[in-house]
């Protein structure tokens, strides 16, 4: 009989609750990998703030879960970038190393370039990143798009040393593993973000409370994005029965329409269930727009620009709007159309049915990897 395969998912952010893009991925990915009869264990080094309650669901949820308390970021290395391993200390490395010789782990998985370094103390694993977005140069991006450089960001450079340190890279969709080829020698897939049809196997239960609804948190590009179709609302003196929901409604919001504040909600679906139509009006950002993905998932149709459907493979002209004013006016025509309401929703549905089949296959070509490595 062969034995279970066993992971070490290394991540210096929670998994439980799965409340921003970030750790619903982690999530998601390790569950993927625990449904192809691998074991997951995790080791967290404790970035963000996690509550009792998500570390006690986190234990339940994995096989081992070892944490360790954050330490402070290293002196910025370069004058306009961090340095690559800047937010990756001495001591996360080293319990790394310790738990794959006490364990051996069959594959080490990092979340992010910037926790690469833990790979160079592992002997005989299949050393992996996942990166979730590129952070090459992601500053330049923040500054073209308006938007003061935060979180971590280097130069593309130094994430490629990071890529080098593997045995195989992760891109979350198409576009950005291309990239990551071109800059490493080192194996590139895409491996997207799974998500299980909610509405397929949950009764209809929705209690309509606003025609369109945002869900997200509030970091610097969502924030950014909800004012812009704000104002390009109030420019079009569009009549937008909206509502926003997620840690979103605690940012400094002073949107000229109003939409409804649900705050934040103990589970999606007591959201989905209240709104007929989601919008995501993302402007620039890299990754993979997790909303996007969220949303279909829960049976929604979705308008949205290119931005929020990068990667995803979309065809329907209402999943390709270039400018925040275009997705203003199409929810007037959405709102006005019975015909086009049905379109979308078949569209929408058909797109989710497609990225699901192409998600699986990337989790089960993994699994694969992982096997032919043990």
């Amino acid at each position: 009989m062969k034995r279970a395969r066993r992971v070490l998912i290394v991540t210096p952010v929670f998994t439980h609750p799965p409340n921003q893009g970030n750790a619903a991925r982690i999530l998601a990915f390790g569950r993927e990998l625990k449904a192809r009869g691998i074991i997951v264990d995790v080791f967290h080094y404790c970035l963000d703030f996690v509550t009792a309650e998500g570390d006690a669901a986190m234990r339940r949820e994995w096989n081992a879960v070892y944490s360790m308390g954050a330490r402070a970021h290293a002196s910025q290395r370069y004058p306009g970038w961090w340095g690559l391993d800047d937010w990756c200390p001495d001591e996360v490395c080293e319990a790394v190393s310790r738990l794959c010789r006490e364990v051996g782990y069959d594959a080490v998985v990092t979340n992010y370039v910037w926790m690469s370094r833990c790979l160079l103390g592992v002997e005989g694993s299949l050393r992996i990143i996942d990166t979730h977005d590129l952070f090459g140069d992601r500053h330049r991006i923040s500054l073209e798009n308006g938007l003061e450089p935060n979180w971590f960001f280097t130069s593309r450079v130094q994430e490629s040393l990071g890529f080098d340190r593997a045995d195989l890279v992760i891109g979350i969709q198409a576009g950005e593993t291309a990239e990551i080829a071109q800059r490493t020698k080192v194996r590139a897939v895409t491996i997207g973000h799974p998500m299980s049809a909610w509405f397929l196997t949950h009764p209809d239960s929705t209690v309509k409370a606003s025609a369109f609804g945002y869900f997200g948190s509030a970091n610097p590009w969502n924030v950014r994005s909800v004012k812009a179709f704000d104002e390009a609302l109030a420019r079009a003196e569009q009549d937008c029965d909206w509502a926003i929901a997620g840690t979103i409604c605690e940012a400094p919001l002073e949107l000229r329409t109003n939409p409804f504040r649900f705050g934040r909600v103990s589970a999606p679906e007591d959201f989905y269930r209240h709104v007929d139509c989601c919008i995501n009006p993302m402007s620039g950002g890299t990754g993979l727009k997790i909303k996007t993905v969220e949303a279909m998932a829960y049976g929604r149709p979705v308008i949205g620009s290119r931005d929020a459907f990068a990667g995803l493979g979309a065809s329907h002209w209402l999943h390709d709007l270039a400018t925040v004013d275009d997705l203003a006016l199409a929810v007037g025509e959405y709102a006005a159309s019975e015909s086009l309401r049905a379109e979308l929703l078949i569209a929408t549905r058909r797109l989710f049915a497609r990225y699901s089949a192409s998600t699986r296959q990337q989790f089960d070509l993994l699994a694969a990897i992982i096997a032919k490595q043990a």
